[in-house]
């Protein structure tokens, strides 16, 4: 193993043209894992990777062995630097996926080419967390597109139970490739329901008109509804909670060729009636509950193809597990705990910089570390 010198951080970010990797530890001056580029002096470049280094910890390194010299000079490696040189918007960094666990990032202000070689799983994550690249044991659902800012990725982590949504920002015109996490949680699906002001409006349209088309049975079926509203909604709620689920997750099934344009959908093949709720809540025969159907439906009241909406809003996680999000992102164990001190239980902060008998300076930094560890 020949040994390797640290770069200072001044060098480092000047090679790389200000733009350092945002899932490397920006504290490059100690970092062993910082390694200058392919142009740099034979003194200062290491031949080897560090092999005991933590496996979930990304390295970057230059391609200066038999092994990185073929990785960059594989045909995706070429594709991607083709593409990079034909970008008007050099300025900006360019990464491509090369080979399992490598990151090929260009930068037209450095002379150097990185391998960054990525964990190829990750357990948790925390919002707003910077990534260069998709973990391999997430399973992927939808991709919603938004015409004015980056499209959105659905993600299921399996390891802790947990959904995300990624914003796709090379797709979404950013500075920087890579994706950032909007939110994560546990997902929810709502299913549009019935509108009771609509059902008062026709039961006044009703009463004010001189139409005798409507028949005595079906205009009492209205009024004994609007009196027993909060049963009719309770059955049509309960109905399209195990419906709507199942239709939704069928929707929302991940496909190369199927992006959608927004997390609400109609996943209905056939025009929903709601003439069974009316016989269970007013008693009426099928024909006044048809007809009753049929006054629902044009006056608004409910939906022929109910909206569905899928959403993250349950913030419950497992045990431990923003822990291993800043773990995972390389935070030592004493960034971490500082991190979730400040960030999540602020009253007691004072009490825990003095059981820990640090002093602020120190506390301060490794929070500065973690977030830079997020969110560069």
């Amino acid at each position: 193993m020949v040994p390797e010198d640290d770069v200072p951080a001044t060098d480092a970010n000047e090679s790389t043209g200000g733009s350092v990797d945002p899932d490397i530890r920006p504290d490059i001056a100690t970092d062993k894992r910082f390694y200058p580029p392919a142009d740099a002096t034979d003194s200062t470049r290491p031949e080897t990777v560090d092999a005991t280094a933590d496996a979930t910890q990304p390295q970057t390194q230059t391609g200066t062995s038999d092994d990185d010299r073929e990785v960059l000079n594989s045909e995706s490696a070429r594709r991607a630097k083709t593409q990079f040189r034909r970008r008007t918007d050099s300025k900006v960094v360019s990464t491509a996926s090369v080979d399992e666990g490598c990151v090929l990032t260009l930068d037209s202000e450095s002379s150097g080419e990185w391998m960054t070689r990525v964990p190829a799983e990750r357990r948790a994550v925390l919002q707003e967390q910077r990534l260069w690249r998709v973990p391999d044991n997430w399973e992927r659902f939808a991709r919603v597109a938004n015409e004015h800012g980056p499209d959105e990725l659905l993600f299921y982590i399996p390891e802790s139970g947990v959904y995300l949504v990624l914003l796709d920002l090379e797709h979404g015109g950013a500075a920087r490739a890579g994706y950032r996490v909007e939110t994560l949680g546990q997902l929810v699906v709502k299913t549009e329901l019935p509108d009771k002001s609509a059902l008062t409006e026709l039961l006044r349209r009703i009463e004010n008109s001189d139409d005798d088309d409507i028949a005595t049975a079906v205009i009492d079926a209205l009024q004994l509804l609007s009196k027993r509203w909060d049963h009719f909604e309770s059955s049509y709620r309960m109905y399209y909670d195990k419906w709507s689920d199942e239709r939704a997750w069928n929707a929302f099934k991940y496909h190369d060729d199927v992006i959608f344009e927004s997390w609400s959908i109609e996943p209905w093949d056939n025009r929903q009636t709601v003439g069974h709720f009316i016989d269970e809540v007013c008693q009426s025969t099928p024909d006044v509950s048809r007809s009753v159907n049929d006054l629902l439906m044009e006056a608004g009241v409910v939906s022929p193809s109910p909206t569905v909406t899928i959403s993250l809003q349950d913030r419950r996680f497992p045990i431990g597990y923003r822990v291993q999000a800043l773990v995972e992102a390389g935070c030592s164990p004493g960034e971490a705990v500082d991190y979730l001190i400040e960030r999540f239980e602020d009253n007691i902060r004072a009490s825990w910089e003095s059981i820990r008998e640090a002093d602020e300076s120190t506390t301060r930094e490794n929070v500065r570390a973690a977030r830079d560890a997020l969110y560069s």
